[in-house]
């Protein structure tokens, strides 16, 4: 797979390396001060959930219009342009939220939310929001360049340790409440600031604006495709991160923070489908424009099968080693209430991860509006979910609305692609692949324990991989990890 092979491989070190360091933070940090940790999650929700608002979709053509821009020795300020359309989005949405605000927390209180956790942190979350509009406009925009590697650092490991360093302040009074939310304002300045100067040296940082690129039909097939996609983002944020907006003004802060704490976990199984996808987008974009439909399914049938194998081995040794990890915490009994949000949140990620790239199959082809039409459908009813199993089920209700949208939205996307491009990855060997994860994870959950959950995990988790990579390997059920593997193997046993 070439450039998308070399930097998802890359980006998924960095992206496992951030979540080595989330899980020694969940093991030996966060479990200090639940509450600050699901404090500084709430704040970071709400930001994220309300940025396609404000941002007026001034994100959404940063890849699909690029080449539109570009030439041989400059971007003619493609970026310069989308920054000053961000501008307009975030006055807007100021003018509209100065109007609006107290009706809209009236509104919340009436929803049996807890106004003041909306009402009492108000300045610091559209702070928040404005630097994560920004920082989503970079990550994106730095994709067209083909590095997604440096960027995806900057940002992910960011914040792995800075949140940590937070909370360890806080549990040593270096650190009010106050000051802990206005020094998360400051780490997400310097993720902003990281990224500016990255894109700098790439050349990318061309702000002057070339207006005659901006026609009178491009600029209409941008405000279009525009206004689709940050509907699009919109029902993204509905179905896919009014989970964690909900939770914590629907119960309390701590059962946020234990609630993000395992849906962490979950998410984590996704990695891999993060980084192919985000070198992945820029090409199909760029093959759609050619109408180079073998391409476009090449890179479809091998994500599918890659990410679907990463997938299954990745969740089987996370459910078999869950009770031990969560052992090795001073706080298990209460971790332990989210081992069933890992649980459906997990599985719904293999879900995710099975359909590959399809999202920017579809949103970058004539069809993308179908991705708007299928997201608001399952956005609100995923708000609806939500609001009637949180009461009842409490967190782990939260996690099972979250999986029925993951699920629904990638099957019905799935099949969109299989009937109108007559493209579909899954075959006989996605079987085979499965029965090996469910053998990795059961003959290992029958050893017995050694009584030290380190050492439980280590002996699992080798065995386990012993019985799903040999065989995955030995009968070449998946050729591009094959060919990935050999010529290292083959320098190994030359040096042997």
């Amino acid at each position: 797979m070439g450039i998308i092979q070399r930097q998802s491989i890359k980006r998924s070190i960095v992206s496992y390396l951030g979540t080595l360091i989330g899980v020694i933070s969940m093991i030996f940090i966060y479990p200090l001060e639940y509450e600050v940790y699901g404090f500084l999650q709430f704040l970071i929700a709400v930001a994220t959930f309300l940025w396609p608002f404000a941002s007026l979709g001034g994100t959404v053509p940063s890849i699909r219009y690029f080449r539109n821009f570009k030439s041989e020795d400059n971007n003619n300020g493609f970026l310069g342009f989308l920054l000053l359309w961000l501008l307009a989005g975030i006055s807007v949405f100021t003018i509209l939220g100065i109007i609006f605000k107290e009706p809209l927390f009236d509104f919340l209180h009436m929803l049996n939310f807890k106004r003041d956790y909306f009402a009492d942190h108000v300045l610091t979350i559209y702070l928040l929001c404005i630097l994560i509009i920004f920082i989503q406009l970079l990550l994106a925009y730095t994709s067209n360049f083909n590095r997604i590697v440096i960027p995806n650092a900057i940002f992910n490991l960011g914040i792995k340790l800075g949140i940590p360093i937070l909370v360890i302040c806080y549990y040593f009074d270096l650190l009010d409440d106050e000051r802990v939310k206005w020094l998360l304002l400051g780490l997400y300045c310097l993720i902003l600031v990281g990224l500016f100067v990255y894109l700098a040296s790439l050349g990318g940082l061309n702000l002057k604006v070339n207006f005659k690129f901006l026609n009178r039909k491009l600029m209409k097939e941008m405000l279009n495709y525009a206004l689709y996609g940050v509907l699009g983002s919109i029902g993204t944020v509905f179905a896919f991160t009014i989970d964690t907006v909900m939770v914590a003004p629907m119960t309390d802060f701590g059962k946020g923070g234990i609630y993000t704490i395992a849906l962490f976990i979950g998410n984590s199984i996704a990695i891999p489908f993060a980084a192919i996808n985000g070198i992945a987008a820029p090409i199909i974009s760029t093959a759609w424009g050619k109408n180079d439909t073998e391409e476009i399914s090449k890179i479809y049938n091998r994500s599918s099968i890659i990410l679907f194998t990463v997938g299954v081995f990745i969740m089987a040794l996370v459910w078999l080693s869950l009770d031990d990890i969560f052992s090795l915490t001073a706080n298990y009994e209460e971790l332990i209430a989210g081992q069933y949000v890992v649980l459906i949140i997990g599985l719904a990620r293999v879900v995710d991860m099975t359909t590959g790239v399809n999202g920017s199959i579809i949103g970058y082809s004539k069809y993308y509006r179908f991705n708007l039409l299928a997201l608001l459908v399952l956005s609100f009813s995923n708000v609806f979910i939500n609001y009637a199993l949180i009461p009842i089920y409490g967190i782990t209700g939260a996690a099972i609305a979250t999986a029925i949208s993951i699920a629904l939205f990638n099957i019905i996307k799935y099949l969109f692609i299989w009937i109108t491009f007559k493209m579909q990855p899954v075959r006989l060997n996605y079987l085979w692949i499965l029965l090996l994860a469910g053998i990795a994870y059961f003959l290992p959950s029958l050893l017995p324990s050694t009584g030290i959950p380190l050492l439980n995990v280590i002996i699992k988790s080798g065995v386990a991989g012993l019985l799903f990579v040999g065989p995955l390997l030995y009968f070449r059920l998946v050729p591009d990890i094959n060919e990935f593997i050999e010529p290292y193997w083959k320098k190994l046993r030359k040096r042997m």
